[in-house]
């Protein structure tokens, strides 16, 4: 692996951290000289063990499963095909995504005036204030009522975008003077919500519209999902192509491709797969039956 410092890097959105699976701003990383394989200084540097204070044993690191399948993050609920930490303890089957698993506090988060402490109380959730989901991993703000859940504390504060030269940063704002519309999907893009804006060019993107919907997801591999192989690929095509499954356009940032069949979310793609299971099982058990 070799260390660059460079932070004036041409952006590409098909480079990003096999760790964390964010995209690669003007980071320092370290890339391999002989494939496409990255990672973020401070990825590199992980330790092989961690105490979170949401779980009560100790975590490691988890590689061999990276790129080719998939774990739900128990903190943000989020699914990722990165690095991920594992309990120790084999009866439980508690899995982090390396950012989430990385979070100390107190945190200090540009979305916010005061440092943010870490809550996990299952049996009582609250309101994360940018995204407005329920949650129980949470970060709550000593001195107001500001509720992060990781999901959101873990988003980058800054990133680039492929028709901006500049860098955006994530913007939160309590109160919003005005309108302000997404450049890619065009929509109302409320600060309230959490927003990727452009202070020189007045830019501004849905979260959603610069990373995409699974955040968390690397496109440009082969995961191993039940009975199926399935390609993940970026959806840069000049047309989209409609979802075998739900019949309507794939619109988000990445498609799933099984069989040649475009699939545009993991929600499609989980029914799917347990459709073809189903099928597989009837055939089996048809075939077993006419030869018994």
């Amino acid at each position: 692996m070799r260390l660059d410092e460079k932070t004036d890097r041409a952006f590409d959105e098909n480079n990003y951290c096999q760790a964390c699976t964010l995209p690669i701003c003007d980071d320092i990383i370290y890339s391999c000289i002989q494939c496409d394989f990255i990672l973020h200084k401070e990825c590199a540097q992980l330790p092989r063990k961690k105490h979170q204070v949401t779980h009560p044993h100790s975590l490691s690191l988890q590689v061999g499963h990276q790129g080719c399948a998939l774990f739900e993050c128990k903190a943000c609920l989020r699914s990722s095909n990165g690095f991920a930490y594992l309990c120790d303890e084999e009866d439980y089957e508690y899995m982090l995504d390396v950012c989430c698993a990385s979070i100390a506090e107190p945190l200090d988060h540009r979305c916010h005036q005061h440092p943010l402490f870490l809550t996990f109380e299952p049996r009582s959730k609250q309101i994360c204030s940018v995204c407005h989901k329920s949650r129980g991993h949470r970060l709550n703000c000593g001195e107001c009522g500001f509720v992060a859940c990781f999901g959101c504390a873990t988003l980058p504060n800054k990133l680039r975008y492929k028709h901006d030269e500049h860098v955006l940063l994530f913007s939160y704002e309590e109160e919003v003077n005005g309108q302000y519309f997404c450049e890619v999907c065009e929509k109302e893009a409320n600060p309230k919500n959490g927003v990727y804006m452009c202070h020189d060019c007045n830019v501004i993107l849905h979260i959603k519209c610069l990373l995409g919907k699974d955040v968390n997801i690397m496109h440009g591999v082969v995961i191993e999902y039940p009975e199926v192989d399935v390609s993940i690929l970026l959806n840069d095509r000049l047309s989209r192509n409609i979802c075998k499954c739900c019949d309507k356009l794939c619109k988000h940032k990445i498609v799933y491709e099984v069989s040649d069949f475009e699939i545009c979310s993991l929600k499609c793609l989980e029914f799917c797969c347990s459709i073809f299971y189903y099928v597989c099982l009837m055939f089996i058990f048809s075939f077993s039956m006419f030869y018994s």
